[in-house]
């Protein structure tokens, strides 16, 4: 499905893979890459951002071989596909703006690995959609703790510590390539 240049090779794909979460999120993120301007495909882009810790371990490592049948090739598709996805959820959360709550609530996770640039894309959706983002960090509240899905950040951590909305500036970086 990866390496799908087309949304029928894409759909034939899907046939054939397992139906896990990796799965699911590389076709989302293969039938928005080839669909950038479609609505649905963006808004079941943005439906699979991780919301535990094992959905963002399984995001962090999809270039990670899973099976013997995997080619080095199938692994650095994989590989790029994942470095694409803060891009591809930023240009989403755009198309599909209802979305960005979570797509905020998601950057305070992303900071987790050390090579995702997701913060750094939210300059855009800041800058574009300025009063919605504030409003997204405002909901954060005081933070609170949920089980089986991850802590929810207060509104003051992410503006000190991940995200100053008011100069659209990230405060968390990662690690240079």
């Amino acid at each position: 499905m990866v390496r799908a240049n087309s949304a029928a090779s894409l759909a034939a794909g899907k046939q054939k893979a397992r139906e896990g979460y990796r799965e699911q999120l590389v076709y989302a993120a293969r039938k928005y890459e080839l669909t950038p301007q479609d609505k649905l495909a963006a808004l079941a882009l943005l439906n699979l951002m991780p919301q535990n810790a094992e959905q963002q371990l399984i995001l962090t490592t999809l270039s990670a071989s899973m099976c013997d049948p995997e080619t080095v090739r199938d692994m650095v598709t994989l590989a790029r596909l994942e470095d694409r996805l803060p891009h591809d959820f930023t240009s989403a959360v755009l198309l599909v703006p209802r979305k960005i709550q979570a797509y905020v609530f998601y950057g305070s996770v992303a900071t987790g690995d050390p090579h995702s640039d997701f913060v750094l894309q939210m300059k855009r959706v800041c800058r574009v959609n300025h009063s919605a983002f504030i409003g997204a960090i405002d909901s954060l509240g005081k933070g609170e703790r949920k089980e089986e899905y991850f802590d929810y950040p207060s509104s003051e951590w992410f503006r000190t510590k991940i995200f100053d909305p008011v100069g659209c500036r990230p405060l968390e970086f990662p690690e240079a390539d």
